[in-house]
């Protein structure tokens, strides 16, 4: 073995911890979702949710964004129309989310299912 194979085999270690730190930290743990089974969006953490567009079958498309984090968080409309955000009332429809319970599941549902549910997946 040549002193160069060391040297590459720590470079593909600190690019795969590079990767890691990037694009993994933000993703729910593995423990986390588990917990969460049973939940219609197992995997949803309120803390990830930057943003919340709301699209109703009639009328116009509501868009909320959150800046900050913790005690400094704001959320603000983005449309209709600019404004600050009641942080009650967003945290109880991200809550509501968060716990929901499925009442029923579409076993193998068509791509038509899953159009009339706003559905992509």
């Amino acid at each position: 073995m040549t002193a160069r194979a060391p040297l590459v085999l720590l470079v593909v270690a600190i690019l795969l911890g590079g990767y890691i730190a990037l694009f993994e930290r933000d993703q729910p743990k593995q423990s986390d979702v588990e917990a969460r089974d049973g939940f219609l969006l197992a995997p949803l953490a309120r803390a990830h949710v930057t943003a919340v567009e709301i699209q109703p079958a009639t009328g116009e498309t509501i868009r909320l964004r959150r800046e900050g984090e913790g005690f400094d968080e704001t959320w603000t409309f983005e449309s209709p129309a600019a404004g600050s955000v009641d942080l009650e009332k967003i945290e109880d429809y991200l809550r509501n989310w968060e716990f929901a319970i499925p009442t029923r599941t579409l076993e193998a549902p068509s791509d038509e299912d899953l159009r009339n549910f706003g559905l992509t997946e």
